[in-house]
């Protein structure tokens, strides 16, 4: 299974280390001017051509407007690498909550990764490891239950601002999905 970085407009942060270890980056229109930044040059750099500074010759530009970059990223992802997990990198912003959402609760991406967070979305197990202290929030999205839970999710029970016990943490869902949000300093 190949693993594909795509990188967009969003809020920039250094995250060149992390995108060493993916098998294909996307730059996702003006996330081609952050891979520049980075020093990154993406396998395919696609978009509507609205916020990239200068479209190298190998921009592909999908006009498109019924849909969003991220979108077009992610149907690309999947038409050229069909047996893939999605991860976003610079797709959220402060300026753009619907398009930060639209991130975080597309059902096709895995992870999305923020200058200070990691924010994966779970359906069924995640193991992480952390250092103790460290906060990680649960964040119900879709009607989640679990078993072992010391976390209650509810009305009453927001779910945030947890501290991790130990280095290892496993959330197992029984239905539904959550956000599970650590804290992470990528620089």
């Amino acid at each position: 299974m190949q693993t594909i970085a795509l990188i967009g407009n969003g809020t920039y942060f250094n995250c060149s280390r992390l995108l060493q270890q993916y098998d294909v980056i996307i730059a996702l229109d003006g996330g081609a001017n952050h891979c520049q930044r980075l020093g990154i040059t993406p396998q395919h750099s696609l978009g509507d051509g609205d916020s990239i500074t200068q479209p190298t010759a190998d921009f592909q530009i999908i006009p498109d407007q019924t849909t969003t970059d991220l979108q077009k990223g992610i149907q690309f992802a999947q038409q050229h690498y069909p047996h893939c997990i999605i991860d976003a990198f610079c797709v959220t912003s402060h300026d753009r909550l619907d398009h930060t959402m639209a991130a975080l609760l597309h059902p096709d991406i895995s992870t999305v990764y923020t200058p200070h967070q990691k924010i994966t979305q779970v359906t069924t197990e995640l193991h992480l490891s952390t250092t103790p202290g460290n906060q990680v929030s649960v964040v119900n999205i879709a009607g989640c239950q679990w078993s072992g839970a010391q976390i209650r999710l509810d009305a009453d029970h927001s779910g945030l601002s947890n501290r991790s016990t130990t280095e290892q943490v496993t959330i197992t869902l029984q239905s539904g999905a959550v956000l599970v949000i650590t804290e992470q300093l990528w620089t």
